[in-house]
């Protein structure tokens, strides 16, 4: 996230602020894709732009609704993850 001391301009921005990503993490969890067999990762689609992804191999970012949550003992934390096509259909 912009402005704390882990931000890294080459990785996916979350752009709301903590409370709105906690407020979503609790709606969301559970109902999304699984990624893997005993993972503690998910693909959920939030709803609402939460911030951009960024590929790898790519300096362009685009706007997602789409995050893995990721889960552990302490918490979780979110990362943007692709948009989906179906995203882009529902558009035109």
């Amino acid at each position: 996230m912009p402005g704390q001391p882990e931000y890294d301009p080459s990785r996916s921005p979350v752009t709301v602020d903590i409370l709105t990503i906690q407020r979503l993490v609790l709606r969301h969890a559970g109902r999304g894709t699984l990624r893997g067999k005993n993972s503690n990762k998910e693909t959920v689609n939030f709803g609402v732009t939460i911030g951009n992804y960024r590929s790898l191999n790519s300096t362009r970012s685009v706007p997602t609704t789409w995050v893995n949550i990721h889960y552990s003992k302490t918490g979780a934390h979110i990362v943007p993850a692709a948009p989906r096509e179906e995203d882009h259909a529902s558009k035109n």
